[in-house]
């Protein structure tokens, strides 16, 4: 009888989890076995630890000790490192590559946020790395994206281990890839890499899946040529094992790494070999780790260059300003009015939105707090522009109604406004929650036109707004300026800032 067995945690609760899971993915391997060791992480844009766990060091300080115990080791990352972070405003990931091939990372698959700074600079990253990446289904012109493998295999200890990469489908919307870069649908994909891997040889297949575990596990009933899948995406700490098939995610920003020993063998007659392996799997935490010096060093050299620009004060808040990641995603908040005031000013439009997703640091400080530039581009990590477009009525409302519709998953499309106020049923169906629109003190004309201030990304349809999408730009991109440096003027100019709620979002 098999071992089932799927965990599924909110792991700042957890400090390791350990799970061996006995049984095999065929039958039980007989003894002498050759143990390959997986260490896997994913979702890391973050060089220091927080907290008190996680950063780049002391994950080096356990890669370092799992491969002095076992050779047969193999670093594999399951994707989005060029965003969103501090640095990345600057070097637009650069530092996060080479800091993963110092880690001795042997292959990657592209996440979502590798498409965060647009496909040319995806491309450029993808030149400076020292390991493969993975894409099966990011195509361009007919093919794979420039520089992404789909798959391919490698031998580890006498065994073939095949490799293939899938990111998922919601990349096209909720990242800057571009009109000519596609995501096809992650399953027929893998399917088709996996069984061609199969007739290469390859003895043991591995997925790395950017996707959503739920979709993960859909990919592993449907794809059985598939046996393993290391994940990313959801960043939680997750482990699957059905008997047959196992599926692995290690939380985000290295707080744990996900170690996979697998226990392979080949059975039967010499003419007709079979390879059967036997899995264990754990999280392990990085709390309390001691930072490996040579890596500790690496990452100094990125944080002295922030530190002389960013650690300059720029203005004082009198009030509490929020900018929790529940908080920008499912109502008004204090930074997101003081953002969208500092873009609807600037641009001097009739009225701005922004999406909640883009604001990143996920922080609460106190009132009298001294904002400083390294605040700002904490906040609003992705190097956005602002644009404004010219818009009907009507347009605007399908934006509100987008930015709505997933409240109840405190999604990154919920806006943050100025200019404007709303009143809206949660319960409603989505499209249908808006219940009245105000432009100033005048209800929302449907046939009137209006300026709006915006991001880029969401200028060109981005998190769902699709009324955007086309609409007339009366400050292009060519023309635009950082939202993060227009904030960082508007504060600067103010000297204090005391933004407060203000009714422009209302549920009902």
């Amino acid at each position: 009888m098999h071992l089932s067995r799927r965990l599924l945690l909110s792991l700042p609760l957890v400090a390791v989890l350990v799970a061996p899971l006995p049984g095999g993915a065929q039958s039980p391997a007989p003894a002498p076995a050759t143990r390959i060791t997986i260490v896997h992480f994913n979702d890391t844009d973050q060089m220091l630890p927080r907290d008190g766990s996680g950063g780049v060091a002391p994950a080096m300080t356990l890669i370092r000790k799992i491969k002095a115990e076992n050779p047969n080791t193999i670093v594999t990352y399951g994707g989005d490192m060029f965003s969103p972070s501090l640095m990345s405003g600057f070097d637009k990931g650069a530092h996060m590559v080479a800091l993963t091939g110092a880690m001795g990372v042997d292959v990657a698959v592209l996440g979502n946020h590798e498409f965060d700074f647009g496909p040319e600079n995806t491309k450029a990253r993808l030149k400076e790395s020292k390991y493969p990446w993975l894409g099966a289904n990011v195509v361009e012109n007919g093919k794979v994206l420039d520089g992404v493998k789909p798959s391919f295999i490698r031998e580890v200890a006498g065994y073939k281990l095949g490799f293939l990469g899938v990111v998922t489908e919601r990349a096209a919307e909720t990242t800057s890839a571009g009109p000519t870069v596609t995501f096809q649908p992650p399953i027929p994909v893998a399917r088709r890499e996996a069984q061609d891997l199969r007739k290469q040889g390859a003895e043991i297949v591995i997925g790395l899946c950017h996707i959503e575990y739920t979709s993960e596990l859909t990919l592993l009933r449907e794809v059985p040529e598939i046996d393993i899948c290391l994940s990313g995406d959801d960043h939680i700490g997750f482990l699957h094992y059905n008997g047959r098939q196992l599926a692995m995610e290690a939380a985000s920003n290295l707080t744990h790494l996900g170690v996979l020993d697998l226990h392979v063998s080949r059975v039967g007659a010499a003419n007709a070999q079979r390879v059967v392996w036997r899995p264990e799997m754990r999280l392990l935490s990085t709390a309390g780790v001691a930072p490996d010096p040579e890596m500790a060093a690496l990452v100094k050299t990125y944080t002295d260059k922030l530190d002389a620009s960013l650690n300059v004060e720029i203005g004082t808040t009198t009030v509490e300003l929020d900018s929790r990641r529940a908080t920008v995603r499912t109502r008004e908040a204090v930074f997101g009015n003081l953002l969208t005031d500092a873009m609807r000013l600037a641009t001097k439009a009739d009225i701005a939105l922004t999406n909640g997703g883009g604001v990143r640091a996920d922080k609460l400080y106190p009132a009298g707090h001294k904002i400083t530039r390294r605040d700002i581009l904490s906040e609003l990590p992705f190097g956005n522009l602002t644009v404004m477009l010219k818009l009907t009525g009507a347009q605007v409302l399908a934006a509100l109604e987008n930015g709505v519709s997933q409240v109840e998953e405190a999604a990154g499309r919920f806006p943050q406004i100025s200019g404007m106020s709303f009143e809206y049923d949660p319960k409603a169906p989505a499209g249908k929650r808006v219940l009245s629109v105000k432009v100033g003190d005048k209800p929302l004309d449907p046939a009137a036109s209006y300026t709006l201030a915006t991001n880029d990304f969401m200028a060109r349809g981005g998190d769902g707004y699709a009324s955007f999408r086309g609409a007339p730009n009366l400050i292009d991109e060519k023309a635009a300026r950082l939202m993060a440096t227009m904030l960082m003027d508007h504060i600067e100019a103010m000297k204090t800032v005391s933004p407060k709620i203000e009714n422009r979002i209302v549920a009902k």
